[in-house]
């Protein structure tokens, strides 16, 4: 039998065979593969599985140091190039390529068909480009310019710790600038276009404590950006921030907590607010505001608290995956045009990234005798659980100000248990799911005012052997 794919057109073609069929009666799978189960008998191939059409057309491809032609999928790509490199044919989804300056060409210009790389005394290379949505460029040692200015595709530029200038394209913009070691003097000169999609200029690396001193390795020419703080940790705001007419973000991997106020008015038009992390905190006393001339010229306030990683430990089909996100404000004022509090947390069994993660704990006696047997028996036995919690608390003494005003917490539970197995197979499913908005406060709105919890719950769970007994299936599910 052989089998290939061809990513040009995301089709699988097998040959060598004489059946095809699938577990069950639903064949929609074979329509999916591009192959024809109506011309076949039911005898040879079965449990073709999702993962694979999944895994072809989620790539992320690198050259082997030569002049490489790289052809992408009908789904979303990945291509790591250099400037030895010849084309980029991403097809179809969203695509991206990756490259950084060199020690001869220390700059590069991005347009939609191409990317070219300029050097002193140097002859310009160049890369072209097909169907590509997005270019990530990275400066790297003594680079001068990435210049995005010509292109309309999203771009992310990194001057790293260079003092390299960036300049974006109409599209979707981010421009990073690590705050690490740099002195007074290296400045980075940032030009947007006023009428670009969006443009955040993000400063990393400035650990757990916010300051504003940050935004001034930053020279920009324009004025539609957000100034955005980024850290994987946790970030403390723990002294006021006053940015008249100039929107904010904080975005954090862990906790972010405000102990201090947040203030973006303008006699004109008010920039907007937004916090972004897996929890975040509104001390009392905290004053969020993005007030302008009017409603409507107020900026729009974020807080967002999210959590999707998945978690996974122990072997083969042993898979739990633990997520919580909350919010918790205080007695605190928040003052803007249309305001945002949401909670949110998901687990998905079938994304390809998969990190961190706590040991397998649970007070059922029957899953911890178990838990040994799933590790060392994990081709025939598959554990598969999900716990997410989500939560908004608000106190009795918050007032929460603005046009419309939305406080939501949202869980969303994802179990997959299908372990391969021959002759006998076990296959056991659990789901914890909570949602809960405890709002105290008061709310006064022009607009619209929506409160609400939500849990949705996915499970599916098979013990099917390839050939043999039938299996033993167990699940739980529970939610409130």
């Amino acid at each position: 039998m052989f089998a290939s794919f061809d990513q040009s057109s995301a089709q699988l073609s097998i040959s060598g065979i004489s059946a095809f069929s699938t577990l069950g009666s639903d064949t929609s799978i074979l329509s999916v593969l591009g192959l024809d189960g109506q011309s076949v008998s039911n005898s040879l191939v079965t449990g073709v599985s999702m993962g694979l059409v999944a895994s072809v057309q989620l790539s992320t491809q690198r050259g082997n140091g030569g002049s490489d032609t790289y052809l992408g999928s009908q789904g979303i790509d990945l291509f790591e190039i250099d400037d030895d490199d010849f084309s980029v044919d991403g097809k179809g989804g969203y695509d991206a390529v990756v490259a950084s300056t060199t020690a001869t060409h220390t700059q590069v210009d991005v347009a939609d068909s191409s990317l070219t790389w300029k050097g002193d005394m140097q002859t310009d290379k160049s890369v072209s480009l097909t169907d590509i949505e997005q270019a990530q460029i990275t400066a790297t040692t003594d680079a001068t310019l990435i210049d995005a200015s010509s292109a309309t595709v999203d771009v992310i530029l990194d001057a790293a710790d260079t003092n390299a200038e960036l300049k974006g394209s109409s599209g979707i913009n981010e421009y990073r600038i690590n705050v690490v070691g740099r002195s007074d003097t290296d400045i980075v000169n940032v030009t947007v276009s006023d009428s670009a999609t969006s443009n955040d200029v993000v400063f990393y690396g400035g650990g757990e404590t916010f300051n504003i001193d940050n935004f001034d390795y930053a020279s920009i020419t324009g004025t539609n950006y957000s100034f955005v703080t980024e850290t994987g940790g946790d970030l403390t705001i723990d002294s006021n921030i006053s940015i008249v007419g100039q929107s904010i973000k904080f975005e954090a991997g862990g906790t972010i907590t405000v102990k201090a106020d947040v203030n973006t008015d303008d006699a004109d038009t008010a920039g907007s607010i937004g916090f972004y992390a897996r929890h975040i905190v509104v001390e009392d006393g905290v004053s969020i505001s993005a007030k302008g001339q009017t409603l409507q010229q107020s900026g729009d306030i974020d807080l967002i608290a999210t959590d999707s990683r998945n978690k996974i430990k122990g072997l083969g089909f042993y898979n739990y995956d633990n997520v919580s996100a909350s919010i918790t404000i205080g007695a605190a004022t928040i003052e803007g045009r249309d305001i945002n509090i949401i909670a949110f947390a998901e687990t998905n069994p079938d994304s390809p990234v998969n990190y961190g993660g706590d040991s397998l704990e649970s007070d059922e006696l029957s899953i911890k005798d178990f838990k040994a047997e799933l590790e060392n028996f994990a081709l025939f036995f598959g554990y598969s659980r999900s716990k997410v919690d989500t939560t908004v608390t608000i106190d009795e003494s918050a007032v929460i100000k603005g046009d419309d005003v939305v406080i939501e917490s949202r869980s969303i539970a994802r179990v997959k248990s299908e372990p391969l197995a021959i002759l006998f197979s076990v296959a056991i499913g659990s789901i914890r799911s909570d949602a809960n908005v405890e709002m105290h406060g008061t709310v006064i709105a022009e607009g619209d005012v929506l409160i609400s919890s939500k849990v949705e719950n996915y499970m599916k769970v098979a013990a099917e052997p390839w050939y043999g007994f039938k299996a033993l299936l167990q699940c739980r599910s529970r939610h409130p």
